[in-house]
């Protein structure tokens, strides 16, 4: 489907707001909703967000004193408190980041013609932040309020540009003096906190108390329980990389200098001479993200990856991107080769599809996970099993760390299994039988990289398209004729918003004396994953699969305790989102929480520190991956755990990580209200999409002939399905008769070729050149 801003032009866009505008008291009981991912699948965008609000401005805050007391609750406005504005809080959101986050060409209106104004506003509203290389275009700088000295500088030479002005980026060599002057302001600029993190995330007003009050709870358990074990006295960045950068334009006398990296700088000093000029961009961020396959040969494990793609992190932010995996045939042709291949013993062949801005990339294909099964008609050309399916990613800075994080797909083989020096083939376990083949292939992984500055008014935009589209959806999904394409683009939409959401939920964290502040120097990653069970139910998981904030300080030696303590609060907080989020998705059903885990759910008490015993009964091969880095395993220790939840804290900076088993720390099964709205993956998305994927684009289709989310391929696949096995079935028995006559022609089962049937010598031919 293609991009809501194609939909939406100016005049389409003021059609939509003025139609809201004008049935607020309606849509504040009715329609006022947003899109989850949750219930995509069941009624598209849900219309729960209270009438009420959401609450004021400071939604989440750290503590007071983030060492001794843990936040105090958060108040949520009764109904007579709030104005009219309030009363409609999406509708709010969507008109309040139109007027807060302008973009380039709106400030460089602004500014007029003035540079010293640009350079003063990237100097006073843009804080320094102490990170290498460029992570962030310049309109995600706007969004995070902040950037390094390249990406800072870069937003000051564009808005330049858009003035009409020639500039260029001056860079010299990082000095210690320097790196003094910029640590000593890089927590000078404080940021004000955002009014719309509930709408961001789906939340009601009512979903939003127990957020924070789960997200206090886990903070006081992790304190008590970790606090003794974190030395973080070395975990705060003041890395400003080996340049120094900062902008120069061209004015009446010639260039002059203008360098935004601390405040008291002004329009034409400069700490250096430049050493080089460039255009920005250089030393970035990169993301990596890969499909690795596991198998088993002769007693050991190999693996190998089937599908890799870097990216740099500020061009994909905001994109959407899908993991999936389909048939190595595409449709029909897919489905055939499935049940031949049962039929004669052949191994099903799976390959992986990875989708960036919904343009497609097919890995390379492999044997579908399970048990042995051969690799052609003959005996003795037996495959090696695979016996696990994992999705890894890195995220990499410039010359810097790199933070890896490894989910699992699919896992045959169990913790204790994983430890023997020579595991059997009979220990690979049988996968769980989806619709076409292993249920955990056949769904769908979003995946948003995050770097904190995704900006909240392109979400708002998304969700205007989608609520003013949210009749048509609905009917789409009553009838069977919603496109995958709709479908996926709506849960990448879910999935971006709870990104956002989460990202700037702490975005504005600081210490109680304002010394050390928090900002996002890496890229984060964030998964939702979602895979249909049946016809009408799906589970679905949410999972910031790398993530962690970074901490900067305008001392020298920070308090190591005030250090641990917000990142610990950050864990807690994201915890807190990624368990409402699920609960908030299944809407106001009673057993809500029921038909939901997450580690704070699995972990309600006192924490300790687990050791290497109670890790093995865990029986969770990422968890023994956990110990084995050297992370701190908290949980509650028991002999039989029924769910696998612990906490892993690094001891050298205290970051923390709620894990629930290897899929993340939010996970829920729903059941869909309308038959055709189950999740569906890219195998069976119809063959008119897989024939997109596969290159061949067909004619486009009335909305009655599109194939329904409920098959694989609309009402007439079985029909085809019928007809095909047959001609199948056909062609092979013609084809192996045909064959077996040839060779017995040939003589090959005893009868002699006559004499008269062989070619008669051609005297003709000159005979063969000697060699020289």
């Amino acid at each position: 489907m293609a991009s809501p801003k194609f939909f939406c032009g100016t005049q389409t866009k003021r059609f939509i707001r003025m139609w809201f505008s004008s049935k607020r008291g309606v849509l504040s009981k009715v329609i006022t909703c947003t899109v989850s991912v949750g219930i995509v699948f069941n009624q598209a965008i849900f219309p729960s967000v209270a009438a009420a609000g959401t609450g004021p401005a400071e939604w989440l805050r750290p503590p007071t004193s983030s060492v001794a007391t843990s936040p105090l609750p958060t108040e949520v406005p009764s109904d007579a408190a709030i104005s009219d504005d309030e009363r409609d809080p999406l509708i709010n959101m969507i008109d309040g980041y139109g007027l807060t986050l302008l973009s380039l060409d709106q400030l460089a209106l602004q500014f007029g013609t003035d540079p010293e104004a640009a350079f003063m506003y990237v100097r006073d509203r843009i804080r320094t932040e102490p990170y290498a290389g460029s992570l962030r275009a310049p309109s995600s700088v706007i969004a995070a309020s902040g950037g390094s000295l390249q990406d800072k500088s870069e937003l000051l030479m564009v808005l330049l540009r858009k003035m009409g002005l020639d500039a260029r980026i001056a860079e010299a060599p990082m000095t210690d003096e320097i790196a003094d002057r910029l640590r000593s302001g890089v927590c000078a600029i404080s940021l004000t906190s955002d009014p719309h993190i509930p709408q961001l995330l789906g939340l009601t007003s009512e979903a939003t108390e127990p957020t924070i009050k789960r997200a206090q709870r886990d903070y006081r358990s992790l304190l008590d329980a970790a606090m003794g074990d974190i030395d973080a006295s070395a975990a705060f960045s003041n890395n400003f990389g080996t340049k120094h950068y900062w902008v120069q334009y061209r004015g009446p006398d010639g260039w002059r200098d203008l360098d935004p990296s601390v405040a008291d700088m002004v329009a034409g000093d400069a700490f250096t001479q430049p050493a080089a000029l460039s255009q920005g961009g250089a030393d970035p961020h990169m993301v990596t993200i890969a499909v690795v396959t596991e198998t088993l040969t002769d007693g050991n494990l190999r693996e190998q990856s089937v599908l890799t793609k870097d990216f740099v992190v500020r061009d994909t932010v905001g994109m959407p991107i899908q993991i999936g995996f389909m048939p190595a045939g595409a449709g029909l042709a897919g489905v055939l080769a499935d049940k031949l291949g049962d039929a004669i013993d052949l191994a099903q062949r799976v390959k992986p599809v990875f989708i960036l801005n919904w343009q497609p990339e097919i890995g390379r294909d492999f044997a579908q996970p399970g048990a042995s099964a051969s690799g052609g008609l003959s005996v003795g050309n037996e495959e090696s099993p695979v016996t696990a399916v994992w999705i890894d990613i890195r995220s990499t800075a410039p010359g810097g760390e790199t933070r890896t994080a490894r989910r699992a797909v699919i896992d045959l083989l169990s913790a204790q299994t994983r430890r023997s020096a020579s595991i059997p083939a009979e220990a690979v376990r049988l996968p769980q039988k989806g619709l076409r083949y292993a249920q955990e292939l056949e769904g769908v992984r979003h995946i948003t990289v995050s770097h904190g500055g995704l900006d909240p008014s392109e979400f708002a935009d998304q969700l205007e398209f989608a609520m003013a589209s949210r009749a048509q959806i609905i009917s789409n999904i009553e009838d069977g004729t919603i496109r995958a394409e709709t479908l996926a683009w709506l849960a990448w939409t879910r999935a971006q918003g709870i990104a956002i959401g989460a990202e700037r939920a702490t975005r504005d964290l600081q210490s109680a004396d304002g010394s050390i502040c928090v900002f996002s120097g890496h890229a984060n990653v964030m998964t939702w994953g979602v895979v249909p069970k049946s016809s009408e139910t799906f589970s679905t998981w949410s999972d910031w699969t790398i993530d962690g904030i970074d901490l900067a300080s305008s001392s020298r030696t920070p308090n190591p305790k005030e250090i641990a303590a917000l990142r610990l609060w950050n864990a807690a907080v994201r915890s807190a989102i990624e368990t409402e989020v699920q609960i908030a998705s299944r809407g106001n059903e009673v057993d809500a929480v029921q038909a939901v885990a997450s580690t704070s759910l699995v972990l309600n008490g006192a924490l300790s520190r687990l050791t290497p015993e109670d890790v093995i009964n865990l029986a969770e091969k990422s968890a023994q991956d956990d110990l084995d880095a050297g992370y701190l395993i908290f949980g509650v220790p028991t002999d039989t755990t029924p769910v696998a939840a612990w906490w892993r804290i690094d001891p050298k900076s205290g970051a923390a990580d709620a894990r629930l088993g290897s899929v993340g720390n939010g996970a829920g099964d729903y059941i869909s209200r309308y038959v055709n709205a189950r999740a569906p993956g890219i195998n069976s998305i119809g063959s008119r999409e897989l024939a997109y994927l596969e290159g061949r684009r067909l004619p486009a289709r009335t909305p009655n002939n599109f194939p329904t989310s409920a098959g694989r391929g609309g009402d007439n696949e079985d029909t085809l399905f019928t007809l095909g096995i047959a001609l199948v079935a056909v062609v092979v028995v013609s084809s192996f008769g045909y064959m077996i006559y040839k060779n017995w022609e040939m003589g090959l089962y005893g009868k002699p070729v006559p004499p008269e049937d062989q070619p008669p010598p051609d005297d003709d031919l000159p005979p063969a050149d000697d060699e020289d």
